[in-house]
Order: structure tokens, then sequence, then C-alpha cells
């Protein structure tokens, strides 16, 4: 009876080792799937974009760094946003969006070497400007881009309305 005690502890000592020797394994395992595996899709596979010089407005992929090539030839298409009011079921082109050359070359060469096929994230470059003619580009980082942004996204009397949030706008 003693010695089948022995052996029931003995063979429970060696079940565990072999879990805690194969648990660090496992965990490794799910660390390294979640950090190649990505997250999520992109929110949206294509993108409203405008030629500036025609108003020509288009549906492209929206990994597409503006500004591209427009049918002048020149880099005139810029992505259009068009945000909707979630109690309204209109769009409207809320701002125009382009990166800086310095901001595309960044993207370009994080993704060349990035194992997932979304591209990263851009962090500065991004340039903003409202659909009116003459406005002027402003960089979305600087105060006067926020600024734009805040005006765009909350204007005054939205929230005191009762209004609904405003909502980025798919193709």
């Amino acid at each position: 009876m003693i010695i089948q005690t022995i052996r029931d502890i003995s063979q429970r000592r060696q079940v565990l080792s072999v879990v805690f020797a194969l648990l660090p394994v496992a965990l490794a395992a799910v660390l390294i799937a979640t950090y190649y595996w990505p997250s999520s899709p992109p929110e949206w596979p294509a993108a409203f974009y405008i030629d500036e010089e025609t108003g020509k407005i288009t549906t492209r992929a929206s990994n597409e760094l503006p500004p591209l090539i427009g049918e002048s030839g020149k880099p005139t298409v810029v992505r259009a946003i068009y945000l909707t009011p979630s109690d309204i079921g209109h769009k409207f082109v809320a701002y125009y969006e382009k990166y800086t050359d310095e901001a595309i070359a960044r993207v370009k060469a994080v993704a060349s070497t990035s194992a997932i096929g979304a591209p990263p994230p851009v962090r500065g470059g991004i340039l903003i400007r409202r659909p009116d003619a003459g406005s002027l580009w402003l960089n979305a980082d600087s105060a006067e881009g926020q600024k734009l942004l805040e005006a765009i996204y909350n204007p005054p009397g939205r929230k005191e309305s009762g209004s609904g949030p405003l909502r980025l706008c798919p193709p």
C-alpha cells in the first residue's frame, strides 16, 4: 500500500513535470502567433479618391498612398474622406488627405520588410485640407491640423443637438 502510494506520487510528478515543461513552449507559440498574425484585416478594402483638377471621384484600393497620378499625368488624385452622421442617411466629403514623399517612402520601406500583408500605419507626414476651393494643406499632426479635424468631427452645436457621432463612410 505504501509502495503503491509512492508509485502514484512518482507518476503524478512525472505528469506534472511534462505539463510544466510543455507550458512555456505552448505559451511561446501563442505569443509568436499573436505577434505575426494580423489582429484584423484592413478596415476597408477600398477608399474614395478625387482628382483635384477634374473633380472626378473614383474608388481604389485603400492601401494606395496619395497623391496619385491623375488624368493630366500629374499627382492630383487625393483620398476623399467621407463621413456620415449616425442619425441621418447621407454622406459628405469632410476633407481630403494625402501624404508627404517622406511618409510614402517610410511606409514602402516598412511594408517591404513586413511579414504581415497589410501596410503599416503612417505616423506623421499626413496632410489634410477641407474640400473647399483654395483651402490650404495642413499637417494633420500640427496644431492647425488638429484644430481642423476637431472642427470637422465635433462641429459647434452638434453635441447640444443630441446628434450621434460622425462615422467614416466606406465606398
